[in-house]
């Protein structure tokens, strides 16, 4: 005697149907979400492989500049000089400012004021009286430099002095120069990204036309 037939009830293959349409419109939904999230992992992965590893916190740099005003020189028939020094110290925590507790910085009240002093009021063989102010930011830059750069990444010098704009007459053995001037001088070895100095020239141009 056969076997009689295993009993179906009515939905079921619309219920089955259902169920299949429903998983394969999940699973379509899913498709596009996976390969964003794969397409972003293999790009992060391309990044960091390119820029060895995320970047790391850039390191404070320190400068310190200091300006001696007035200076009565002697040069190029007698000036009126400003003279102004900016200095980037070296990184390593050896030595002061990076230091946790060394306070011994340079003394800027010191020697090196003293040698600006020196250069801007005293001839040499090297420096005389008549020397340009290029000359001489030069010189007080590597004055600078020579003295310091064990300590120091880069240094610059920016020389000021008065103008004179006054008639033959009134100026006498003065140069006619129709506006306040100078010159800077900058000393930054690679890979130092430095600066120049930078102030207005607030000296005054003696008559200038």
């Amino acid at each position: 005697m056969a076997s009689p037939a295993p009993k179906r009830f009515e939905g079921d293959d619309t219920k089955l149907l259902r169920m299949a349409r429903s998983s394969r419109a999940g699973f379509t939904c899913l498709v596009p979400l996976l390969t964003f999230l794969l397409g972003a992992g293999i790009s992060a992965g391309i990044l960091v492989a390119v820029w060895g590893g995320l970047p790391a916190a850039a390191s404070p740099e320190v400068d310190f500049s200091f300006q001696v005003l007035g200076i009565n020189t002697t040069r190029q028939g007698g000036k009126m000089m400003n003279v102004f020094v900016k200095w980037r110290y070296r990184q390593g925590e050896d030595h002061c400012p990076f230091h946790p507790t060394n306070n011994d910085c340079i003394q800027y009240q010191k020697d090196t004021h003293s040698m600006i002093l020196d250069v801007a009021l005293n001839p040499t063989p090297a420096l005389p009286l008549g020397s340009e102010w290029e000359r001489v930011a030069l010189t007080l830059c590597r004055n600078i430099w020579s003295e310091w750069n064990y300590l120091i990444a880069a240094v610059s010098v920016s020389v000021h002095v008065n103008g004179d704009g006054r008639s033959a007459a009134a100026r006498g053995v003065m140069p006619y120069e129709p506006g306040a001037h100078g010159a800077t001088c900058t000393i930054a070895p690679p890979p130092t990204a430095f600066e120049p100095i930078s102030f207005k020239n607030a000296l005054p141009s003696l008559g200038a036309l």
